[in-house]
């Protein structure tokens, strides 16, 4: 049986799945997924301290995908992102935690999506 996603008047998923998570906390970095009709939405989110971070919810609003395709398009905006923290110096806007998240989600992106195809 599949999961029930309930969306708010705004189309934003209220219990969406956590797909994958790195931390916890105020430098968490985390992809989240939710069905709505057959199509599927994507959120993320990578928190760094006071200032630095961005985040999406899954919402209803955005661009419908397939769930791999939901999975791929949250793990582009990540991936530009972590490579973007880890040039940045770290002061109060770009913590180490969040560096070290970020390190963390390369390594995990680096093992699992860029694995060469075996024929």
């Amino acid at each position: 049986m599949s999961k029930e996603f309930t969306f708010n008047q705004h189309n934003v998923c209220l219990n969406p799945e956590l797909y994958k998570q790195w931390g916890e906390g105020i430098d968490s970095w985390y992809i989240t997924l939710c069905e709505f009709e057959g199509n599927w939405y994507y959120g993320y989110r990578m928190s760094g301290g006071i200032a630095m971070g961005s985040s999406s919810p899954c919402s209803t609003s955005g661009n419908p995908f397939t769930r791999e395709g939901a999975i791929e398009k949250a793990t582009e905006i990540l991936k530009a992102n972590a490579e973007l923290a880890l040039r940045k110096p770290v002061d109060i806007n770009n913590s180490a935690e969040h560096k070290k998240y970020a390190k963390m989600f390369l390594e995990w992106y680096n093992s699992t999506i860029l694995q060469p195809t075996l024929f």
